[in-house]
């Protein structure tokens, strides 16, 4: 690391002048937000606490080094100044002392700190772009620079709650989460699928698998609907429909109107009114469209625009523009679902991930090995889902009846689930009149 600087100057008249303004500017950093962190921790050991930095964060070498001799020393019994000294030697005795002088108040230090932790987080980003800099005059793809930019990114923005927390911290948050009463951030728009999952969460990776035309969008869509009318920002990330017929199926679930005379035009005066009608609703909704974006815009826009719910279908079809040189498509979709995994941790949001399973499944339940991809997409989600239709004839036959299963669930048991399809709007509701036979061959599955 940089050791502090000794910056020349001159005199001009009774002015002393920093360098000239031909040297190169050094790399953002608070000097004097640092000493003073370093005052406040000498003068009052308490305030390492709630301390959230790292040595690294600071960019004076002898700034760093005093930091983690005041760690080492905490773990150890105590900050003692004569065991500092004698631990870095005679010099440490004046920084020390400069540090104490330059703490105005030992209750600023979170602010000294936060300083600390931005100046920290725009080196990153300097040092992100000389390293992209270096990537594009070496001749690396498009997909490799923009792959270290999106890591880069990731890393300069983790803040101070993805530092390791205390044991006490994590108890005290057990206990308060046990005397509340637990509620779902939004529940989903299928009520026994919300008592098995317990709604869609903050923080969590949803995904939705099934095969083409079983009815993975209408759910991912359906669940959302409750967080529409609830004012949540909903981001889609679409690799497959396009956003006129995203929002066509919006609005036809929202109205109840038939989804086919939407696309062909061909609109009853009664559909017409209910569409008219969901418009008006629809039109407030928080919603973002965004056609076969990258990984990168992706994390860029939900920060952005605040999102509260990223929806991305689907994986399968994303991944072929992600794919890095010499990687293949399970090790993209690993990587595709870390990178979502991340963005609900670091943004604070909700992302439900449709996928799609192996053609031809045939009558019975899909698992975890008819995914595409399938250990990555198990490992980085919190729950998994699938949806299939339990016979192939009923589909052919116009059956509305299919299978919801709750294959994984960090946090409750699995389940499956049988629930009916509106044909028209192509929106998923409680079964009406359970099919038998649908009921006993999702129970044998």
């Amino acid at each position: 690391g940089p050791r502090l600087p000794r910056p020349r100057r001159s005199t001009v008249g009774q002015l002393r002048v920093e360098a000239s303004v031909t040297d190169p500017p050094l790399p953002p950093n608070s000097l004097e937000a640092e000493a003073a962190a370093l005052g406040a921790c000498l003068l009052d050991p308490n305030v390492l606490a709630e301390c959230k930095l790292v040595a690294g964060d600071f960019y004076a070498t002898e700034h760093q080094k005093l930091f983690q001799a005041i760690l080492d020393s905490q773990e150890t019994g105590g900050v003692d100044p004569v065991f500092l000294s004698e631990l870095l030697g005679d010099t440490a005795k004046g920084l020390m002392a400069e540090c104490m002088a330059a703490c105005g108040a030992t209750s600023m230090f979170p602010h000294y700190a936060a300083l600390i932790k931005e100046k920290a987080g725009l080196r990153k980003v300097l040092q992100t772009c000389r390293d992209v800099t270096l990537a594009v005059q070496n001749g690396d793809e498009l997909q490799e620079v923009l792959g270290k930019v999106q890591e880069a990114a990731f890393q300069a923005g983790l803040d101070a709650s993805d530092a390791p927390k205390s044991t006490a911290e994590i108890v005290d948050e057990v206990l308060a989460d046990m005397l509340l009463e637990r509620h779902a951030d939004w529940p989903p728009g299928i009520q026994v699928l919300d008592s098995k999952i317990g709604g869609i969460n903050r923080k969590e990776l949803i995904s939705i698998a099934g095969e083409s035309g079983h009815g993975k969008s209408a759910t991912a869509m359906t669940i959302c609907l409750p967080a529409f009318r609830a004012g949540a920002r909903i981001m889609f990330a679409d690799y497959e429909m396009g956003p006129r017929i995203t929002m066509s199926r919006l609005l036809a679930m929202e109205s109840g109107a038939s989804l086919s005379e939407v696309v062909q035009r061909r609109m009853t005066p009664q559909n017409t009114l209910l569409m008219q009608d969901a418009a008006t609703t629809v039109r407030g909704w928080n919603f973002l469209h965004l056609q076969n974006p990258s990984l990168l815009e992706i994390h860029a826009k939900a920060r952005q625009w605040k999102a509260d719910i990223v929806v991305y279908d689907y994986i399968q079809n994303a991944v072929d523009s992600e794919k890095r040189k010499d990687e293949n498509e399970a090790s993209a979709i690993t990587r595709v679902m870390g990178s979502l995994k991340r963005l609900s941790l670091q943004a604070n949001l909700a992302v439900i991930a449709v996928s799609q399973v192996i053609k031809n499944v045939g009558e019975g339940r899909p698992r975890k090995a008819d995914l595409k991809g399938s250990g990555g997409i198990f490992d980085a989600s919190d729950k998994v889902i699938f949806s299939y239709w339990p016979i192939k004839k009923q589909k052919k036959c116009l059956s509305t009846t299919f299978v919801l299963a709750v294959d994984k669930q960090k946090n409750g048991p699995t389940d499956t689930l049988v629930v009916e399809i509106v044909p028209a709007c192509v929106r998923v509701i409680e079964p009406i009149l359970p099919n038998p036979l649908t009921v006993s061959n999702a129970a044998r599955d």
